[in-house]
């Protein structure tokens, strides 16, 4: 009985030395979220809505022009925050090319505002993230790019 408690009280230590450590993080594959700790206990922060659409993700590009299909392009696009307000997104590598423009985050949604990408001209364009798919079509003059990406 004694030597029940015993293991009882040294796995129950385990479990609270190991569970949080201070400072420390939670991986799981779409979040990363720093750790309190306050009276042995694990406080994390509620996640952002952005945070679910960050990552890299393997996309097909197709490019019309004029309303023709021209082209399809593979490549990886990079979906990051960086560390602005909580609901802006930037996808970067677009077209393969290095380029990146902002994206609002709407619940499962993102809208790509009118900007300026490299001087360049105007993009604009909106998206949707669900099942780990990114789905976005950007738009300028007389081309539309129709994007449909997986997550690595």
């Amino acid at each position: 009985m004694r030597t029940r408690f015993i293991v009882s009280g040294i796995l129950l230590a385990i479990v609270l030395v190991v569970g949080c450590k201070r400072d420390g993080y939670v991986k799981n594959k779409k979040n990363r979220f720093k750790a309190k700790k306050y009276n042995d206990t694990c406080i994390f922060p509620k996640p952002e809505p952005r945070d679910f659409f960050l990552g890299r993700y393997q996309v097909v590009d197709s490019l019309f022009v004029g309303g023709q299909f021209k082209s399809k392009t593979n490549y990886t696009l990079l979906i990051t925050n960086n560390y602005t307000v909580s609901d802006t997104i930037y996808l970067n590598n677009l077209w393969g090319n290095d380029e990146s423009c902002l994206a609002i985050v709407v619940d499962s949604n993102f809208n790509i505002p009118s900007q300026q990408v490299n001087g360049k001209g105007y993009i604009s364009g909106s998206g949707r993230l669900g099942l780990n798919i990114v789905t976005y079509e950007i738009s300028g003059d007389v081309y539309l790019h129709k994007c449909l990406g997986t997550e690595k």
